[in-house]
């Protein structure tokens, strides 16, 4: 790798570290400020379907402005949206005083502008590394993505939130104005970009992709279906730590960290589990070990199994999110992958609000340990949708060299670990 090369890509990573440090500090701390102001449920809820909300609607977006516009702006100019928008957002609390309204406009702010960063950052990798290098670059930067937001980012922004709700608020814009700072300089390479299609028609395709294919089909309706129970459960997990748990608003970032620290040990592990008991298992069985953390939870509250059951419910998530993407790859042609993989992730995220507004009902009327009962039933459902399933033997649609290319998934190694499935999603 060059010289030019390397400072690039360490612009990149530098500049994706700052804006997602402020992306987690933001997203745990939304919630605990919101109960500075209220402790209804519903209400509380409210911030994570604001976000998730956002995050859906900005998917299939975002992917247009980073195939048509230079990705250095796109990476600039999202970020010092964001710093420009959440300092809108503390002054009008400053002069107006309308707290509750100003986190949920920063929850919509968050959700709609990390999606077009993360996404901007991804692609504009292979133009600053050589094509040996795409495994690790691509490595570093999900690492660091995993580490800032929900390793770093979420005990930081759970602890300056429950002291301050400015401060909150303008640390991330501070970030975010350093991550547009570090990234201004980079010189990315003018593609020729050929003429395209309208969006609709292209983004038409990769759903038509998607239904033809059954096996896809039914991990996508999996996917929709655990990340309401998700949700669910992450809207008024603040509830759950300050109410069942007994702990300070402070904490309530700490105990997410080990979600994010399961998440890191299931990516370590992930290709060992998938040889061991063959694809077909971790897709049936991952929904149930996510089901039954998130039961559990509400069963038996205390500390020590909260933080027992959320390690493994980040390291089931992943393992769950690296075998999605490795049958996602060995079945869906080059042209059309990227158009599946958004209208698959669309449908988890569509999902999010449904589950937000769940969750604060469920609590609202039976209390928030019965939200881990709600969870495990959306686990419960996703495995019976996939029990029958077996990648082996599912034809490979959109794939003219199907049989001559037909292989077995679960010898597949994954280069680079997703996002895990607690919020906020990717």
């Amino acid at each position: 790798m060059g010289r030019r090369q390397r400072t690039g890509f360490g612009r990149l990573w530098l500049s994706t570290g700052s804006g997602n440090l402020a992306d987690g500090i933001l997203v745990a701390g939304l919630p605990v400020m919101a109960t500075t102001v209220t402790t209804s449920p519903s209400l509380v809820a409210g911030v994570q379907v604001a976000f998730m909300t956002a995050v859906a609607a900005a998917t299939l977006p975002s992917g247009v402005l980073v195939d048509r516009h230079d990705h250095r702006s796109l990476l600039v100019w999202s970020n010092v949206l964001r710093g420009l928008g959440l300092g809108a957002v503390v002054a009008a609390v400053v002069l107006g005083d309308w707290r509750l309204g100003a986190v949920y406009v920063a929850a919509l702010l968050a959700g709609s502008t990390e999606m077009v960063a993360d996404t901007t950052a991804e692609v504009a990798v292979p133009a600053l590394v050589p094509r040996t290098a795409l495994a690790t670059a691509h490595s570093r930067l999900v690492g660091t993505q995993l580490a800032m937001n929900d390793g770093l980012g979420a005990p930081i922004g759970g602890w300056i939130a429950a002291g301050s709700m400015g401060a909150g608020m303008a640390v991330p814009a501070v970030l975010y104005g350093v991550a547009a700072a570090i990234v201004r300089p980079l010189r990315l390479p003018v593609v020729d970009r050929a003429p395209r299609r309208p969006a609709g028609t292209e983004v038409a395709e990769g759903f038509a992709a998607l239904r033809r294919d059954p096996l896809l089909l039914r991990m996508g309706t999996a996917s929709m279906v655990m990340n309401a129970g998700n949700t669910a459960f992450f809207a008024v997990a603040v509830l759950f730590v300050i109410g069942p748990l007994g702990l300070p608003r402070s904490a309530y970032g700490l105990v997410l960290l080990a979600a994010a620290v399961g998440g890191l040990v299931g990516s370590s592990v992930a290709d060992r589990i998938v040889r061991a008991i063959g694809v077909r298992r971790v897709l049936q069985l991952s929904p149930l070990v996510l089901g039954g953390a998130y039961g559990l939870m509400g069963l038996v509250s205390t500390t020590g199994v909260a933080v027992v059951s959320l390690g493994v419910l980040g390291a089931a998530g992943i393992v769950w999110n690296i075998t999605s993407r490795v049958v996602r790859q060995q079945r869906v042609a080059a042209p059309l992958l990227g158009r599946v993989s958004a209208s698959m992730k669309l449908l988890a995220l569509v999902a999010a609000p449904v589950g937000g507004v769940l969750g604060g009902l469920v609590a609202d009327l039976a209390g928030v340990r019965w939200v881990g009962a709600l969870g495990l039933s959306c686990g419960v459902a996703a495995a019976v949708v996939l029990w029958s399933v077996d990648p082996d033997r599912e034809p490979l649609a959109d794939r003219p060299d199907a049989t001559a290319r037909r292989r077995i998934i679960r010898r597949s190694t994954p280069v680079a670990p997703p996002t895990p499935p607690f919020p906020p999603i990717r």
